[in-house]
């Protein structure tokens, strides 16, 4: 990922200390999009009243623990797919910053501040530091997991006990994983005996923090999920996860403690980018190179606070002779996603790149990623992978601008193979024929289709569609 600027600087803190907490696997119908539903009973009874609830905290990563992690801490998707970490993998640390350097690096804090407590390496794995320059494993987190020996949740409470006993913590993530295991393994009665339970350990640690002098008042709460499940209408319905039916989409994110809202219970759609940059807000951290926002609604000083500063990423380019075509995704935290907050905005320019004039910038209520540009220097095609906000499939879009056109026309319009999240790439291009070529690639499925066009971009069909490669 590339961004073409960047912005994050240090904001008025409101809390010393957070500690975010992610039930693995935990679907939304599960947890407080029903209300009949008790799992999370202790959560819903104890903590709601005195915080902030969305019910719709989109996950717009992949919908696997690893990736959606890393953007939980990030802010930024991630292009790794959901490995577990062996002898003959490399390292998949984070392209930009974590949550965790940025408080090492703003607060100057030791190692033992910073904390990844979980019951599976794929939470604990690759999320203590990024490879960002300036940044590091000399910010990294402490973690604690046993990948040779996956303990059941109760084992990461007491460990959480033992670090607040030995340690003052500023920040702590908590990954626990038996929900998402007990579902893989077809006991539902598990799932949700595991997710109530969660939800009531989660609830006595507010409660040990409150009555801690050093944490009462000082502190705020996250809870969220990694991924859902599917629907009942995909395969293996609640069993699996991974595609980017709603199931596996809609999470949940639930926020007490000084600087939150009280009482609001929000049906409203957001990101799972939102969570990093609103973590960052509350401890008054720079956090520059994020794609999410500040959830401004669930803060008391929401009203007075800015989103975040907006910005460029993906550009792409293509010219030829005198026409030259820019595009990049363009994301303005400051409106809703529906609106047309994230899209893929469209330049020509005429004098070799001296000026650039907007041409196609329509805000759509869809998230619009991966741009890609052709031209011949009189017919102009561009494309981008699309998703309308709170709905699916990804959809391949192509637009043609030629001379004989009034406007921009849409020349293809297809859902992406196999699509489950928005980590797709798009190429354009052309042989020594002059066919136009494009190349959809799914990263996380694995998946490559090509399609062709032998009238420069007018009509298109498939050329091929396989398995490209394997991991």
């Amino acid at each position: 990922m590339t961004a073409l600027c960047c912005g994050g600087g240090a904001r008025a803190q409101t809390v010393d200390h957070v500690f975010i907490v992610v039930i693995d696997g935990l679907r939304a119908d599960e947890g407080f999009s029903d209300p009949e539903q008790p799992l999370l009973a202790p959560l819903v009874e104890d903590l709601t009243p005195h915080g902030s609830l969305l019910t719709q905290f989109e996950i717009r990563d992949q919908t696997h623990t690893l990736p959606s992690h890393q953007s939980l801490v990030t802010g930024n998707y991630s292009d790794f797919p959901n490995f577990w970490p062996d002898a003959t993998r490399t390292h998949f640390a984070p392209r930009t910053p974590t949550l965790f350097e940025a408080y090492r690096l703003g607060t100057g804090a030791a190692e033992e501040a910073c904390w990844i407590v979980s019951n599976t390496p794929l939470a604990g794995h690759d999320l203590v530091s990024s490879a960002m320059p300036g940044y590091g494993s000399t910010l990294a987190a402490s973690r604690l997991y046993d990948p040779e020996n996956i303990e059941e949740d109760e084992w990461v409470w007491d460990q959480i006990e033992g670090i607040l006993a030995d340690h003052e913590v500023g920040l702590m993530l908590i990954n626990v994983s038996e929900v998402d295991r007990k579902a893989h393994e077809l006991d539902w009665e598990a799932y949700t005996g595991n997710a109530t339970d969660a939800a009531a350990a989660i609830a006595a640690l507010w409660e040990r923090l409150q009555a801690d002098a050093d944490y009462r008042d000082r502190t705020a709460l996250l809870v969220t999920t990694d991924h859902g499940r599917h629907l009942l209408d995909v395969e293996d319905k609640w069993v699996s996860h991974g595609c980017s039916c709603r199931g596996c989409r809609r999470s949940f994110l639930l926020a007490v403690g000084p600087g939150i809202r009280e009482g609001l219970v929000s049906e409203e759609f957001y990101s799972s980018l939102d969570l990093a940059p609103t973590v960052a807000h509350l401890l008054g951290l720079p956090f520059p190179y994020h794609r999410g926002r500040v959830l401004t609604e669930i803060l008391t000083d929401g009203d007075d606070v800015p989103p975040g500063p907006g910005s460029h990423f993906e550009p792409s380019l293509a010219g030829d002779g005198s026409l030259a075509v820019k595009l990049s995704e363009w994301q303005d935290p400051a409106v809703a996603d529906a609106d047309g907050g994230q899209r893929v905005v469209v330049e020509l320019s005429e004098d070799q790149g001296e000026s650039w004039t907007a041409h196609l910038t329509e805000p759509g209520p869809a998230i619009q990623r991966s741009p890609a540009a052709w031209t011949d220097g009189d017919v102009v095609v561009v494309g981008w992978v699309e998703l309308a906000a709170g709905g699916e499939p990804w959809t391949v879009r192509l637009r043609r601008l030629a001379p004989e056109d009034d406007d921009w026309v849409e020349v293809l319009a297809e859902p992406m193979l196999g699509a489950s999240s928005p980590v797709g790439n798009l190429v354009l291009t052309t042989d020594h024929d002059g066919v136009l070529w494009l190349f959809e690639n799914n990263s996380l499925n694995e998946r490559v289709r090509i399609w062709t066009s032998d009238d420069r971009g007018d009509s298109w069909s498939i050329d091929w569609t396989d398995h490209a490669y394997e991991l």
